[in-house]
């Protein structure tokens, strides 16, 4: 599948896991636990009630910056002249 927006890939981020892992399944309960403190070197955590946190500085804000600028990233930059 291909995704085209930052909540789309949220949605499908547990599935790609599992694909490219080979793991049976995944534990992730399609929550988002407490975000992880922009000082933190840590990137994500994957909590024990099942839910994930990530730290959106090194996560978040960066893939939804990728979304927002998808065309500037795929086209040539000749054309964006």
């Amino acid at each position: 599948m291909k995704v085209t927006s930052f909540r789309e890939l949220m949605r499908e981020q547990a599935k790609a896991a599992v694909r490219i892992s080979g793991a049976h399944h995944s534990s992730w309960n399609g929550r988002y636990g407490t975000p992880i403190g922009r000082e933190s070197k840590l990137g994500g955590t994957a909590n024990c009630d099942h839910s994930i946190s990530y730290n959106p500085r090194h996560v978040d804000e960066r893939l939804q910056e990728m979304f927002r600028n998808t065309r500037v990233h795929l086209q040539d930059k000749a054309d964006l002249r």
